[in-house]
């Protein structure tokens, strides 16, 4: 006898009380729904507008890197993710190592830009 197990997630708001942890397991909760992984991000990139000091640990880092990588066809993501990082490098929080993985990202996420915007 097969058993069928349907677990449903809860595709809730952004974490917008908390901290940039609280938004960081959202993305991790949510990484499979485009919408939810998009709404965060771009939260995020208001939060480093807002605060000169924001920082995130390797996690965080691997984690936008996660959910620009599993959502590559989403635009809205891939800039997200990339204004971010833009930040991080900025602010100089990216070490060196980091800068070949965002390289290739971000060279990714324009090449896909560019298909969706002329496609």
């Amino acid at each position: 006898m097969l058993k069928l197990c349907i677990i449903i997630i809860s595709t809730g708001p952004v974490p917008k009380e908390g901290n940039v942890l609280k938004v960081m397991e959202y993305i991790a909760t949510m990484v499979d729904f485009e919408d939810c992984v998009a709404e965060a991000l771009e939260y995020l990139v208001e939060l480093s507008k807002q605060d000169e000091n924001f920082q995130l640990d390797i996690n965080g880092k691997r984690m936008i890197k996660a959910a620009m990588r599993n959502n590559l066809p989403i635009k809205e993501i891939q800039i997200a993710g990339c204004n971010l990082f833009n930040t991080l490098v900025i602010s100089g929080q990216l070490e060196r190592k980091q800068y070949n993985v965002l390289h290739v990202i971000i060279n990714q996420s324009i090449r896909i830009l560019f298909i969706c915007t002329y496609n």
